[in-house]
């Protein structure tokens, strides 16, 4: 079985959910400075690939940390896409 990450380096750039602020990363400490380097990181849960949980939407609902992390893992297809072909792109009705 091959295994497929999906997951985005975290960068101000990254995808995020329509209306989501985008992510924020500021450096806050420089080793010339103080010695270490540090940087401070906001950015919002529907930042880059993620999963909804039922708590997101849904008060009292279910945290992922509820799910075992077999409910995480399954077979997938992987579509090979260049850039313009999402130009020609039709949603299935």
């Amino acid at each position: 079985m091959q295994i497929v990450d999906l997951t985005h380096m975290i960068d101000e750039k990254m995808p995020i959910f329509p209306g989501t602020e985008p992510p924020k990363i500021i450096q806050k400490n420089t080793i010339n400075k103080d010695g270490f380097a540090e940087k401070i990181l906001t950015i919002s849960t529907h930042t880059g690939t993620h999963i909804d949980a039922p708590a997101h939407m849904i008060d009292g609902g279910n945290s992922l940390s509820d799910f075992p992390i077999e409910k995480f893992i399954g077979r997938g297809v992987v579509i090979p896409l260049e850039s313009n072909d999402l130009i020609n792109f039709q949603p299935l009705q």
